[in-house]
């Protein structure tokens, strides 16, 4: 009886003492993982800073983006180019509740990133003195013009003028006349003062994307 006791003693103390040495290992694990995070969360937060700060600069600089990919991320607003296609677009007008033939349309989002500043947002879809706020041309150098088949026409969705409250964003809608054949790229061109940026917005859109939806 005391040989088993003592056998159970010890069984009890090896058990134990296993536990101990798991819970030592997983606690120092714990600590390592700690200081871990502890040393890499900067490092982690100044790659992100860098990044934004390099979209800014892009953006700045006016420097083409993937639309099919990349956003412009400016100083306090944001554009993406949410869709491409070539269709029949319905239409906001008197005169036609569809456009006549099939057009480029291209939807975009802009967002207010601004904790504080409103965004005057002038649409992409008009004129300014007699120049197009939104130039769409190919790698030729080919230029297609906004359609537009009368003064009150205008796509359905399209924006003449919008305030953009802090955190909050509008979509846009503009159309363009249909690209020739063998196109392989367009550049789409914004004026950059219509969201308050001082350099044009650009994207290069593939003409894959025509039909793609982001």
């Amino acid at each position: 009886m005391a040989r088993e006791r003592e056998e159970e003693e010890d069984e009890e103390s090896s058990g134990g003492m296993a536990w101990w040495i798991l819970g030592a290992v997983l606690g120092g694990l714990a600590v390592v993982v700690t200081v871990l995070v502890l040393a890499l969360g900067p490092a982690v937060s100044k790659v992100r800073e860098a990044g934004k700060r390099a979209e800014e600069a892009k953006a700045k600089r006016g420097d083409p983006v993937d639309g099919a990919k990349e956003d412009i991320v400016g100083e306090f607003v944001t554009v993406r180019v949410m869709s491409v296609a070539v269709e029949t677009t319905p239409m906001s007008s008197f005169n036609e509740k569809f456009s006549k033939e099939p057009v480029l349309v291209v939807r975009l989002r802009i967002a207010n990133m601004s904790e504080a500043k409103k965004i005057d947002y002038e649409g992409w879809g008009g004129e300014t003195i007699g120049k197009e706020r939104a130039i769409l041309e190919d790698e030729h150098k080919n230029e297609y013009k906004r359609y537009s088949p009368g003064l009150s026409d205008r796509p359905a969705g399209q924006l003449i003028r919008e305030s953009i409250r802090p955190g909050e964003y509008v979509d846009d809608v503009l159309a363009f006349e249909r690209p020739i054949a063998g196109v392989k790229r367009l550049l789409l061109t914004l004026r950059g003062t219509c969201v308050g940026q001082n350099a044009p917005l650009q994207f290069w859109i593939p003409v894959a994307q025509k039909a793609a939806a982001r």
